[in-house]
């Protein structure tokens, strides 16, 4: 949980989920598929920021029209911060720094918390 102070309430709440996926040229963005048992495969790393402050479900599909790199872009901060405090407290400083030229894709959405922390939402759009 992402917090400006220690005592405030949560603002985000930052889930990392590891899977694996097909291995795909740099340039693939087709559809995942089920890589077949000799197709070597890549782990990826599926985070999610989610917004812990309460938004009323009648404004969420306009804020979601609006999303843009802004929004993003502050996911991404959060996400560094978090990879900045694992690199410290593991004392491995070869940990990767996450840049959004990595991501496969990046999604804006909303929904409630237990869907949105497995990585689906009642309404997303994937940002270019």
């Amino acid at each position: 949980m992402v917090r400006s102070t220690p005592a405030e309430e949560p603002e985000h709440v930052l889930v990392l989920h590891e899977t694996t996926g097909p291995r795909t040229g740099p340039r693939s963005r087709r559809r995942p598929r089920v890589a077949a048992r000799d197709e070597p495969v890549v782990p990826v790393t599926i985070a999610t920021v989610i917004e812990a402050t309460a938004t009323a479900v009648d404004d969420a599909p306009s804020e979601l029209a609006g999303a843009g790199q802004a929004t993003a872009d502050a996911a991404f901060a959060i996400l560094r911060t978090a990879v900045h405090g694992h690199r410290v407290a593991a004392a491995d400083p070869s940990v990767a720094e996450v840049v959004a030229e990595h991501a496969l894709v990046v999604r804006v959405g909303y929904g409630s918390g237990e869907e949105v922390a497995e990585g689906r939402w009642t309404a997303a759009r994937e940002l270019p």
